[in-house]
């Protein structure tokens, strides 16, 4: 249920992906914060139950201030990450102070599989597959709602550095669910059996059973939904059971797939410069899948790929690797997903064909008694560009007043941040209201110097 809950999270940017796909309904008089508040507030008190029940000093453990570690999908920062903290303030797990804030830590899905699989069975060969300079690998954490891509290459003793900006797509396995889910409803349209309720014990057995199961074409399947009573021959219903064929199974899974095969392909083709990537790593609940496990395998084979699937609790990847990416924190530089910046202007250019058609109205008289035009961007941080975790973008900017008091002090800007396509973005009123958006930070700069 939750795993589908997720995508009423997903950035406003990645909704236009998701028009063609049922969004799970929401329980009445519940938003998805309240939603996420109630989980959080479940799994807490159950953690906290079973610390008290297994430790001498458990009571005392559980009063020390808690850290909590949420991962997301790979990208879903800002908006995403700001309605999480809302649904732990209202679960009471923190205050909503900017202290209380900083207990609340988040990890991308696709960071925390990293570490997840570093952590267990798959660690030796990760280990020796990167040692070789110019060696990447990929983690595929392919889940419910969300597939997320992550590319890492080993950088030093346990150091690892993003190598591609991670990437999400939404085939994760409730999709091949809500394919079976029309199939049926198709099939059994206008029968005794193609009632609501009747479709949705149907759905729970395929979601439940038959989609992990199944492996092979030629094998039917048979979703059970009733009892020995319920049948009809000609919609191949036979004691309380619909058998279909395996060759139509394979098709709920098609889409999925396909998608996640060309996602794997362009991640390990492009990466930068001598990084080579020949493994793919696949956890997550949807890899335990056999039917996906051994198509992605075949496909992957052609194209010198090699996919292997850690032997360990496959679901329970991202909570585990999440806990590890705290304690660890192997990740030391991330590629930025998107380009930030600030809005700026330029003294006008009588010859600029872009400064002529906006004179009109972004142009104004200075301080310094020249015209100059507004409304453009200036770039601080590049999309795909490699950030340490300590390292600083900064850019020199000056601002004019005729007034000392037109100043702030300290002076502030409010930082951009770019979601479209261009590798140079110039005007804002080109991107306004499509790619342009501001963050939640503001850019501190230095005290005005006055001159009188």
């Amino acid at each position: 249920m939750l795993e589908g809950i997720l995508l009423h999270l997903c950035p406003k940017e990645d909704e236009i992906r998701l028009e063609s796909q049922s969004f799970p309904v929401l329980p009445p008089n519940k938003d998805v914060e309240q939603l996420f508040a109630d989980m959080f507030l479940y799994l807490t008190r159950c953690t906290l139950e079973f610390i008290e029940d297994t430790h001498v000093n458990g009571a005392e453990l559980v009063q020390a201030n808690i850290e909590y570690i949420i991962a997301h999908p790979n990208g879903w920062k800002g908006a995403p990450q700001a309605r999480l903290r809302r649904a732990a303030v209202l679960a009471g797990l923190v205050t909503d102070t900017p202290s209380d804030h900083s207990r609340i830590h988040f990890v991308e899905e696709g960071e925390a599989a990293l570490h997840f699989c570093l952590r267990n069975a798959a660690s030796s060969m990760v280990a020796d597959e990167m040692k070789a300079e110019g060696k990447g690998i990929l983690v595929v954490d392919a889940g419910g709602g969300t597939v997320d891509l992550s590319a890492y290459e080993l950088r030093g003793n346990n150091v690892f550095h993003e190598v591609r900006t991670p990437k999400c797509i939404f085939q994760g396995s409730i999709f091949v669910t809500n394919k079976a889910t029309e199939w049926l409803r198709g099939k059994l349209s206008g029968s005794i059996f193609g009632t609501d309720e009747t479709i949705k014990r149907m759905t729970k057995f395929f979601d439940q059973n038959t989609k992990h199961k199944f492996e092979n074409i030629t094998d039917d399947q048979y979703i059970q939904f009733g009892g020995a009573g319920d049948k009809d021959p000609d919609l191949n219903i036979w004691s309380g059971g619909i058998g279909v064929d395996g060759r139509q199974v394979a098709t709920f899974f098609e889409p999925s797939l396909r998608a996640i095969t060309n996602a794997i392909i362009e991640e390990t083709t492009q990466a930068p410069g001598r990084t080579k990537i020949t493994t793919v790593l696949l956890v997550g609940g949807f890899s335990a899948s056999s039917w996906l496990y051994k198509q992605l395998k075949l496909s992957l084979r052609n194209h010198g790929l090699r996919l292997v699937r850690p032997d360990a609790h496959l679901n329970k990847a991202v909570a585990d690797g999440a806990v590890s990416f705290y304690v660890d924190h192997l990740v030391k530089a991330r590629r930025a997903k998107y380009t930030y910046g600030i809005e700026f202007y330029s003294e006008f250019d009588p010859y600029n064909l872009e400064h002529i058609r906006r004179s009109s109205t972004m142009a104004f008289l200075d301080a310094n008694g020249l015209y100059y035009i507004d409304r453009q961007f200036q770039c601080i941080l590049n999309k795909d560009m490699q950030v340490a975790e300590e390292k600083e973008f900064s850019q020199e900017f000056y601002r004019r007043a005729d007034l000392r008091e037109h100043f702030e002090n300290p002076m502030k800007d409010v930082i951009l941040c770019y979601q479209g396509d261009k590798e140079e973005p110039l005007w804002i009123d080109k991107e306004e209201g499509r790619s342009v958006k501001q963050t939640i930070g503001k850019s501190a700069l230095s005290n005005p110097i006055f001159r009188d």
